[in-house]
């Protein structure tokens, strides 16, 4: 992990060089445009930096910057002179600003991503101006050099109102094509960033918005070589804004159009996929009835069987007892049923309310232990608990009612899967540190339960399945003794109502130790 973790901070390094040169190089074949005696420069090598500022971040930005990215106001020394020393670090500056915004940032919502692009927009705008306005031409006042015998040392306000939104253009603008660019799978994986499924059509977007837009460029320049001669014919800076002006359009047109496709199949995956979640539920829901309706049915038959078995004339006092324990007993599992599914069903419909009250922890685990203690010593296993409060401080606020309902559930299934050995189930405070006047101390703030067996266990593949609504009715081969199988989706959603989170911690014929927390609520 390590050297794979230095080997992508080389290749970020290596980028960020590369990056800078790139732009210092290439800067001399952007557009060139001349004002009386100043020439304009309009760099589109700068997006080499911005994209690694964008990508990689306020760090690998300061590289590529003093790699070239920032160093290319130099080309024009003999026009400016000392200025070109402050272009390149505001230059520097705004490409760490880049890095800091983090404008390629997935996690973010687009909303906020918007908001960044333009707070770095207005940031750049405000230095811009304040560069150009006051101390441009003081700057300038130190010119020549002493290598230079004529240089310029004034320049007129409006001139440098013509770079002030010239370099506030030109840096939005190439922030913005970055952004663009980025939402392509070929760039992404150069970067090594993340690709999803929505970007499959964004190249050819991109590709056909470029290609539109230079065509809509030839038809001007052929148009304008057709109507314009002479001293009215289109000049080699009048094309070359154009071709800037009528590309950039090209590729807001391609981000508009990005988007807009991005959105069409992530809609159409959420349909796709609630479409499949809908029919997994008619599924799953259709083989819990089916289910249900063979749980509710053999309880039923066993008391309808026996009640007519209690019939007969000749049975002995013996046998009509018998008759009656089954008669009970399905009885009771019939119930069982039948509170499940109405709990399930308040559940689903959001009718299941909590009812808090300071509530007493150790009385509960003593009496589901002496509950219990009975079943699991006829199947001669050791059965025991254990607490972490003393009695007189083991109150809590919570719904009293859902905590014995949930511990119950999981001792119960413990028993169930569990033919010998033993179960353990209780509790442990889980504690955190506070600063509080100049010391650091240990609260609690949530109680860890635990309910643990030497039982069937569970395979991993179902350690997540066996919470879900409706899904042990669908698993074949289960090895569910009896019982729809709604118990622990039952628990899981009173765990989650109190506030706290369960899993299961299991393998395959050693056993399971179920956990859940909830908040410590020491309202009393």
């Amino acid at each position: 992990m390590k050297l794979d973790a230095l080997e992508t901070y080389k290749r970020k390094i290596i980028i960020s060089i590369i990056s800078g040169l790139l732009c210092f190089f290439f800067s001399p074949f952007g557009l060139q445009i001349t004002w009386e005696t100043t020439t304009i420069s309009l760099p589109w090598s700068i997006i080499f930096p911005i994209l690694v500022s964008i990508v990689y971040g306020w760090k690998y930005a300061l590289i590529a910057g003093l790699s070239g990215g920032a160093l290319f106001p130099f080309f024009l020394w003999l026009n400016n002179g000392y200025p070109n020393i402050t272009t390149s670090l505001i230059y520097l500056i705004i490409y760490i600003l880049i890095g800091i915004a983090g404008l390629d940032n997935p996690l973010k919502i687009q909303k906020k991503q918007e908001i960044r692009f333009f707070v770095v927009f207005v940031i750049i705008a405000i230095l811009f101006f304040i560069y150009f306005k006051y101390f441009f031409n003081f700057i300038l006042s130190f010119n020549p050099p002493f290598w230079v015998k004529e240089s310029i040392n004034y320049l007129s306000p409006e001139i440098l109102y013509g770079f002030f939104i010239k370099d506030s253009i030109i840096f939005s603008a190439f922030i913005f094509i970055s952004n663009t660019l980025l939402k392509l799978p070929i760039i992404r994986h150069f970067f090594q960033l993340k690709k999803t499924s929505e970007m499959k059509n964004n190249e050819k977007i991109f590709l056909s918005s470029i290609v539109f837009a230079l065509l809509v460029w030839i038809a001007f320049v052929l148009l304008g070589n057709s109507l314009l001669n002479g001293e009215n014919a289109l000049k080699s800076d009048q094309l070359q804004i154009a071709l800037f002006v009528i590309l950039v359009s090209g590729l807001i047109v391609s981000r508009i159009v990005i988007n807009y496709s991005e959105t069409l199949r992530i809609s159409q995956f959420e349909i796709i996929a609630a479409k499949e979640k809908a029919e997994e539920s008619d599924r799953l829901k259709s083989a819990f009835l089916a289910n249900m309706s063979h749980e509710i049915r053999t309880p039923m038959n066993g008391i309808m069987g026996f009640a007519d078995l209690l019939k007969e004339p000749n049975l002995t006092g013996e046998e009509q007892q018998k008759y009656i324990e089954i008669i009970e007993k399905s009885g009771m599992r019939m119930l069982n049923i039948i509170n499940d599914i109405i709990d399930i069903s308040k559940i689903e419909s959001g009718l299941m309310k909590l009812n808090q009250s300071i509530t007493n922890i150790n009385e509960q685990i003593e009496f589901i232990y002496i509950f219990f203690k009975p079943e699991t010593d006829s199947k001669k296993i050791n059965f025991s608990f254990k607490t972490s409060l003393p009695n007189d401080t083991a109150f809590i606020k919570t719904d009293r009612e859902k905590v014995y309902a949930i511990l119950t559930n999981l001792v119960k299934n413990a028993i169930k899967f569990t033919k010998n050995g033993s179960i353990e189930f209780g509790y442990e405070l889980l504690h955190r540190k506070v600063e509080a006047k100049d010391q650091s101390l240990n609260e609690p703030y949530a109680i860890l339960f635990y309910v643990k067996d030497t039982g069937i266990g569970i395979p991993k593949n179902r350690h997540e399945v066996i919470f879900k609504r409706f899904i042990q009715a669908d698993i074949e081969d289960r090895m569910a003794l009896q019982g729809a199988g709604l118990g622990l989706a039952i628990t899981k959603a009173y765990v989650e109502m109190l506030g706290g989170k369960i899993w299961v911690e299991s393998e395959l014929n050693e056993g399971s130790t179920f956990h859940f927390t909830l908040p410590y609520k020491k309202n009393i």
